[in-house]
């Protein structure tokens, strides 16, 4: 018990560090989950050898906590065209503020994982990693002008569009 314990509260260390370092938890506008998603992970995958899984599946989940109120709630729809472009070609050249930060979070971070499974696998997943987000960022896009603009798509674009949006892929 004590064990398991001493590896969490490291993870958990370590997460918050990330959280801070990559500018994430200054946001000022976002929720605030780095605790709350590592909690979460950590109850359902508890074996200590599964550290890298929970910090990887909480790292996701502050990411996308933290993108998807900026699409909400804080970006302009231009900002939000600008940074989903930017994440579209992998480019952070023109991002200001916020949406600075919250690509390259997302950049280190896909680095991050993309390593990982290159030494563990042999295989290089950068561009899988990419495009997974890429389709994230486009969805949120999509609703964030539906929204903003009163457009009302039909039930296939919104279903098609929410389940990528939700992020059960990433």
């Amino acid at each position: 018990h004590k064990r398991r314990q001493l590896v969490y509260r490291k993870e958990l260390e370590e997460l918050l560090r990330w959280s801070k370092a990559s500018g994430l938890m200054d946001m000022g506008f976002a929720r605030e989950k780095t605790i709350y998603s590592y909690f979460a992970v950590a109850s359902s995958v508890s074996f200590p050898c599964d550290s890298d899984v929970r910090l990887i599946v909480a790292k996701s989940t502050v990411l996308v906590t933290i993108a998807d109120d900026f699409f909400d709630m804080e970006g302009s729809l231009k900002e939000l065209e600008i940074l989903t472009k930017a994440i579209q070609s992998w480019d952070n050249k023109g991002l200001t503020s916020h949406s600075k930060i919250l690509f390259d979070a997302l950049n280190n971070f896909v680095a991050e994982i993309a390593e990982k499974y290159l030494y563990q696998h042999g295989i290089d997943i950068t561009n899988s990693l990419r495009g997974i987000w890429s389709q994230t960022f486009a969805s949120w896009l999509m609703e964030a002008t539906w929204s903003r603009t009163g457009q009302i798509p039909s039930l296939r674009s919104y279903l098609e569009t929410g389940m990528i949006s939700i992020t059960a892929h990433t």
